[in-house]
């Protein structure tokens, strides 16, 4: 799997190519966050636009001077409240709960209660002359108290996010990420070992963007992602990039669907080629040439938005630069019910992704074995919230995952269990 969530934008970090293991336990995912966020902005924008800035006036304005009437120019007692340029909004949150596998092994070795603490910093500048920026600060830490080989766990993501309407049918934006992540992770799909790596890193990306919306509530985006990745050994640092082709429409209570493409490479800096028997070839460098395309479904069920399902269907090719053996085909499949209410939000997910190798044996000693390697690892999570006013929440989620394959020491699963207490201001 690939040692650092992706920092382009498909999916949220932690959930991509098998990188960040198990709930984080502190709350929800931070492009989530983010999304709540900009849903907020959206909302501020709908109830106090201007006429200054060529926008409708509220419904609430002054009906006599709605009318042509007389006003009293010494009070603003009918004028709306202009709304404030910026939102901001910081959440704090603790939680409790248990882990069963800490380093992933086909047999569990280590377990234990776990202690985690987190907090996220939202801010926002709203669109209303066409122009929206957008930060995003989050910060896990998760304490394992009986862990020996592991004791906690890290990650920490930033993103800084511009966006300008050029016309009603253009949009550029741009997007700068930076994660940093210490945990444990499954790295056997694109590296040499057999077993969980214990992983300390970080990287950076930008991603600039460009929309065109050429017909009603259809578009297409041309996105590209430039990445710089650095890991403490035995993992190695690496670029990588490349562009993104999407095409998408939008429909009924802001639904979509869309269809997209990816070409990526990534350039390690001292990394060998492998031959197809498992040995490293000096003098070379090694490369990936991934294709990636995925079709993305979102449908949110009534107008109030409160039954909500994201279905993810995906295929990825890997091509390395030597004789092949870290070649193969990905397959994904992601479905995820959602129910948000005003105090209540649950939130249930599965996901599976498949691997078939072209050329590694599934025999540990004997290469020339014509049974080639096979691996899936399959999770299912829950999460649940019940708001305690405007600013307390309380949490609990689970998650379960296992991998399964014709590769025994491939195979391991894990269950994790949490529940905590955040407070929004």
């Amino acid at each position: 799997m690939a040692p650092l969530p992706t920092l382009s934008p498909r999916c949220c970090p932690g959930n991509v190519n098998g990188a960040g293991r198990g709930i984080q336990g502190q709350g929800p995912c931070f492009f989530h966050t983010l999304r709540k966020l900009l849903h907020r902005v959206r909302m501020s924008v709908r109830v106090g636009p201007w006429p200054a800035l060529g926008l409708p006036v509220l419904a609430s304005a002054c009906v006599p001077c709605a009318l042509g009437g007389p006003t009293d120019a010494g009070t603003n007692e009918f004028m709306a409240e202009a709304p404030e340029i910026w939102v901001r909004s910081v959440e704090l949150r603790t939680a409790i709960g248990y882990k069963d596998n800490l380093l992933l092994g086909r047999t569990p070795t280590e377990r234990s209660v776990l202690i985690g603490s987190g907090a996220d910093l939202t801010l926002a500048r709203l669109p209303l002359d066409g122009k929206q920026l957008s930060f995003l600060l989050s910060a896990d830490d998760t304490r394992y108290l009986q862990g020996h080989a592991v004791d906690h766990e890290d990650l920490v993501v930033a993103l800084a996010q511009v966006k300008v309407d050029l016309s009603s049918a253009w949009r550029l934006g741009t997007d700068l990420r930076y994660v940093y992540q210490d945990q444990v992770v499954d790295t056997s799909v694109t590296e040499t070992n057999l077993t969980a790596t214990g992983l300390r890193g970080h990287g950076a990306a930008l991603l600039p963007n460009v929309r065109w919306d050429f017909a009603l509530n259809t578009w297409l985006e041309l996105s590209g992602t430039a990445q710089r990745q650095f890991y403490k050994a035995p993992l190695d640092d690496y670029w990588e990039g490349g562009p993104k082709l999407t095409v998408g429409h939008d429909y009924g209570y802001r639904s979509s669907v869309s269809f997209g493409y990816w070409w990526n490479r990534r350039d390690y800096d001292t990394r060998r080629q492998v031959s197809l028997t498992n040995t490293s070839l000096p003098g070379t460098s090694l490369q990936f040439f991934q294709h990636e395309v995925e079709l993305a479904w979102r449908h949110n069920w009534d107008s109030q938005r409160r039954w909500r399902t994201t279905t993810r269907l995906g295929f990825q090719v890997n091509r390395d630069n030597g004789p092949g053996f870290y070649d193969y085909a990905r397959y994904l499949a992601t479905q995820q019910f959602r129910y948000v209410a005003p105090a209540w939000e649950f939130k249930l997910q599965g996901r599976i992704y498949y691997y078939n190798f072209d050329h590694q044996s599934v025999s540990l000693t004997d290469p020339t074995d014509p049974h080639r390697r096979q691996k899936a690892v399959a999770g299912v999570s829950v999460r649940g919230e019940r708001k305690l006013g405007k600013q307390l929440k309380l949490f609990a989620e689970y998650e379960y995952e296992k991998s399964l394959s014709n590769r025994a020491v491939d195979e391991y699963q894990a269950n994790k269990i949490a529940g905590g207490v955040g407070w929004e201001f």
